[in-house]
Protein backbone atom coordinates (compact mmCIF):
# COMPACT_ATOMS: atom_id res chain seq x y z
CA UNK A 1 0.00 0.00 0.00
CA UNK A 2 1.42 3.79 -1.12
CA UNK A 3 1.14 6.83 1.22
CA UNK A 4 -1.19 9.22 0.51
CA UNK A 5 -0.50 12.12 -2.06
CA UNK A 6 -0.72 14.36 0.83
CA UNK A 7 1.32 12.69 3.23
CA UNK A 8 4.40 11.95 0.26
CA UNK A 9 4.02 16.00 -0.50
CA UNK A 10 4.04 16.63 3.39
CA UNK A 11 7.40 14.28 3.46
CA UNK A 12 8.81 15.82 0.37
CA UNK A 13 8.75 19.20 1.88
CA UNK A 14 9.98 18.12 5.38
CA UNK A 15 12.67 16.92 3.60
CA UNK A 16 13.67 19.94 1.38
CA UNK A 17 13.51 22.35 3.93
CA UNK A 18 15.64 20.19 6.53
CA UNK A 19 18.07 20.08 3.66
CA UNK A 20 18.08 23.74 3.42
CA UNK A 21 18.69 24.63 6.95
CA UNK A 22 21.39 22.24 7.40
CA UNK A 23 23.32 23.79 4.51
CA UNK A 24 24.15 26.73 6.88
CA UNK A 25 25.41 30.17 6.26
CA UNK A 26 26.28 33.07 7.63
CA UNK A 27 24.47 36.50 8.03
CA UNK A 28 25.57 39.95 7.76
CA UNK A 29 26.94 41.38 11.30
CA UNK A 30 23.74 43.79 10.98
CA UNK A 31 20.88 41.35 10.18
CA UNK A 32 19.25 39.38 12.73
CA UNK A 33 16.03 37.00 13.03
CA UNK A 34 13.34 38.67 14.58
CA UNK A 35 12.26 37.18 17.67
CA UNK A 36 10.17 34.03 17.36
CA UNK A 37 7.52 35.90 19.89
CA UNK A 38 7.18 38.55 16.83
CA UNK A 39 5.96 36.11 14.02
CA UNK A 40 4.05 33.40 15.65
CA UNK A 41 2.02 32.87 12.70
CA UNK A 42 5.48 32.28 10.15
CA UNK A 43 7.43 29.22 10.34
CA UNK A 44 9.93 28.94 13.31
CA UNK A 45 12.90 27.41 13.42
CA UNK A 46 14.02 25.41 16.17
CA UNK A 47 16.61 26.32 18.71
CA UNK A 48 17.93 23.57 18.15
CA UNK A 49 19.99 24.24 15.26
CA UNK A 50 23.12 26.05 14.90
CA UNK A 51 23.49 29.94 15.16
CA UNK A 52 24.86 30.04 11.48
CA UNK A 53 21.59 28.37 10.18
CA UNK A 54 19.89 29.78 7.38
CA UNK A 55 16.17 31.62 8.70
CA UNK A 56 13.71 32.58 6.73
CA UNK A 57 12.83 35.90 8.40
CA UNK A 58 15.39 38.90 8.92
CA UNK A 59 15.98 42.12 9.52
CA UNK A 60 19.01 44.25 8.00
CA UNK A 61 19.92 47.40 9.73
CA UNK A 62 20.59 50.83 8.12
CA UNK A 63 21.40 54.37 9.05
CA UNK A 64 19.49 57.04 7.78
CA UNK A 65 20.98 60.69 7.73
CA UNK A 66 18.59 63.26 9.00
CA UNK A 67 20.63 66.34 9.39
CA UNK A 68 24.25 67.71 9.65
CA UNK A 69 25.27 70.86 11.79
CA UNK A 70 29.08 71.71 10.44
CA UNK A 71 31.15 73.83 12.18
CA UNK A 72 29.45 73.17 15.85
CA UNK A 73 31.68 73.79 18.88
CA UNK A 74 31.78 70.08 20.67
CA UNK A 75 30.97 69.39 24.31
CA UNK A 76 34.40 68.67 25.52
CA UNK A 77 37.18 71.15 26.78
CA UNK A 78 40.11 70.76 25.63
CA UNK A 79 42.19 73.64 27.76
CA UNK A 80 41.17 76.35 29.69
CA UNK A 81 43.35 78.39 31.51
CA UNK A 82 42.75 80.73 34.59
CA UNK A 83 44.08 84.06 34.44
CA UNK A 84 46.45 85.25 37.75
CA UNK A 85 46.37 87.91 39.56
CA UNK A 86 48.57 90.32 37.26
CA UNK A 87 46.35 89.81 34.39
CA UNK A 88 48.09 88.40 31.11
CA UNK A 89 47.41 85.95 27.93
CA UNK A 90 46.94 82.28 27.83
CA UNK A 91 47.96 79.62 25.18
CA UNK A 92 45.93 76.56 24.89
CA UNK A 93 48.67 74.09 23.03
CA UNK A 94 47.74 71.50 20.49
CA UNK A 95 48.55 68.20 20.15
CA UNK A 96 44.78 67.75 22.68
CA UNK A 97 42.83 64.58 21.59
CA UNK A 98 39.05 65.37 20.71
CA UNK A 99 36.39 62.67 21.28
CA UNK A 100 34.42 61.25 18.16
CA UNK A 101 31.22 60.23 19.72
CA UNK A 102 29.07 58.25 18.08
CA UNK A 103 25.41 57.39 19.64
CA UNK A 104 24.75 53.45 19.24
CA UNK A 105 21.53 51.30 18.33
CA UNK A 106 21.30 47.70 18.52
CA UNK A 107 21.95 46.27 14.64
CA UNK A 108 23.85 49.07 14.36
CA UNK A 109 27.96 48.99 14.63
CA UNK A 110 30.43 52.22 15.44
CA UNK A 111 31.92 50.99 11.89
CA UNK A 112 28.29 51.01 10.56
CA UNK A 113 27.37 54.61 11.60
CA UNK A 114 30.71 56.18 10.86
CA UNK A 115 30.72 54.82 7.10
CA UNK A 116 27.74 55.78 6.26
CA UNK A 117 28.08 59.62 7.58
CA UNK A 118 31.04 59.33 5.86
CA UNK A 119 34.29 59.62 8.58
CA UNK A 120 36.30 57.59 10.46
CA UNK A 121 35.24 55.14 13.17
CA UNK A 122 38.51 56.38 15.43
CA UNK A 123 37.83 57.04 19.17
CA UNK A 124 39.89 60.30 18.93
CA UNK A 125 41.40 63.07 16.67
CA UNK A 126 44.39 64.52 17.37
CA UNK A 127 44.05 68.58 16.98
CA UNK A 128 47.16 70.14 15.23
CA UNK A 129 46.04 73.83 16.13
CA UNK A 130 46.60 76.25 19.47
CA UNK A 131 45.04 79.33 20.28
CA UNK A 132 46.44 82.31 22.22
CA UNK A 133 43.93 84.77 24.24
CA UNK A 134 43.94 88.39 23.93
CA UNK A 135 45.15 90.06 26.96
CA UNK A 136 42.77 89.52 30.29
CA UNK A 137 42.36 90.33 33.56
CA UNK A 138 42.80 88.55 36.12
CA UNK A 139 40.30 86.19 37.06
CA UNK A 140 39.17 85.71 33.83
CA UNK A 141 39.33 82.10 32.00
CA UNK A 142 40.36 80.92 28.57
CA UNK A 143 39.09 77.76 27.17
CA UNK A 144 38.87 76.19 23.96
CA UNK A 145 36.47 73.42 22.71
CA UNK A 146 37.12 71.43 19.68
CA UNK A 147 34.72 72.49 16.30
CA UNK A 148 33.16 69.82 14.21
CA UNK A 149 30.01 68.27 12.64
CA UNK A 150 27.25 67.31 14.63
CA UNK A 151 25.06 64.46 12.64
CA UNK A 152 21.46 63.25 13.44
CA UNK A 153 20.68 59.81 11.99
CA UNK A 154 17.58 57.33 12.47
CA UNK A 155 18.20 53.71 12.15
CA UNK A 156 16.14 51.93 9.76
CA UNK A 157 15.60 48.29 9.81
CA UNK A 158 14.64 45.84 6.53
CA UNK A 159 12.66 43.01 7.13
CA UNK A 160 13.43 40.34 4.52
CA UNK A 161 11.59 36.88 4.00
CA UNK A 162 14.94 34.20 2.26
CA UNK A 163 16.57 37.42 0.85
CA UNK A 164 13.44 38.94 -0.39
CA UNK A 165 12.70 42.70 1.27
CA UNK A 166 8.88 42.73 2.40
CA UNK A 167 8.88 45.51 4.74
CA UNK A 168 10.75 48.45 5.87
CA UNK A 169 10.66 51.12 8.78
CA UNK A 170 12.50 53.55 10.52
CA UNK A 171 13.10 51.93 14.20
CA UNK A 172 14.92 54.57 16.13
CA UNK A 173 14.75 58.25 15.55
CA UNK A 174 17.26 61.07 17.22
CA UNK A 175 20.38 59.59 17.25
CA UNK A 176 23.51 61.59 17.33
CA UNK A 177 27.15 61.65 16.18
CA UNK A 178 30.01 64.45 16.69
CA UNK A 179 33.33 64.51 14.24
CA UNK A 180 35.93 66.79 15.70
CA UNK A 181 38.05 68.71 13.09
CA UNK A 182 41.90 67.90 13.35
CA UNK A 183 42.78 71.59 12.04
CA UNK A 184 39.59 73.91 13.97
CA UNK A 185 38.75 74.44 17.51
CA UNK A 186 36.65 77.29 19.44
CA UNK A 187 38.21 79.47 21.42
CA UNK A 188 37.08 81.65 24.09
Amino acid sequence: MSPHPNKLLTLVLIAALSSLLAVGGTRAHATESPPPSSTPDKASVSSSLSPTAISAWTYRYSVAPTAKYINRAGAQVLGRCLIGTKGGTCTISKGKSATRSIELSGGLTRGMIAGSLGFSSSFTETVDVSCTSPALSPGATWTAKPLGTKHVYSKKRTTHFWGVQVGAAVVTTGLRAFNPYQSQIFCY
